[in-house]
């Protein structure tokens, strides 16, 4: 297949490409008719410093902030928007949101919270008992790196 002059195929991306690609973008899209249910490709994208331009749907909603660590678009109006806009993106801001709620050491202590409560729901009491532990992590998001240098 020839590709135009402005068209570079890459062909199938490894983690270490993609981390290459994404760092090297300057904005990156994820523009799914379907309602992802976590939309992993942002998150990539926040990581590597890329500005992530999303659909305003699924789990984007969740932590994609308008504007502020990448654009969440509803129209063709909106994506153009985005693309105008892409460089007002803090991207430190937006490097330090994902790493402080989307990297290894971030979602450990919630999936270790998670099946404590499992084993004592399924195999020890019911949800009705107070476990008494401490509160080592919260279960939602944290944006205070979006905010706070």
């Amino acid at each position: 297949k020839e590709w135009p002059e402005h068209v570079q195929y890459i062909g199938y991306a490894d983690k270490a490409t993609r981390k290459k690609l994404l760092s090297e973008a300057s904005f990156s899209f994820l523009l799914s008719t379907y309602w992802e249910p976590f939309g992993g490709t942002a998150v990539e994208s926040m990581l590597s410093g890329c500005v992530p331009i999303c659909t305003d749907a699924g789990a984007m909603t969740e932590y994609i902030v308008d504007g502020v660590n990448g654009f969440r678009c509803n129209t063709i109006g909106d994506i153009l928007r985005a693309i105008r806009l892409h460089g007002t993106i803090n991207r430190e801001r937006m490097i330090n949101f994902a790493q402080s709620n989307f990297s290894l050491d971030a979602v450990r202590p919630k999936f270790e919270r998670a099946f404590n409560d499992f084993e004592d729901v399924f195999h020890n009491s019911s949800w009705y008992v107070d476990h008494n532990r401490p509160l080592e992590c919260g279960l939602g998001i944290d944006y205070k790196h979006l905010y706070v240098d």
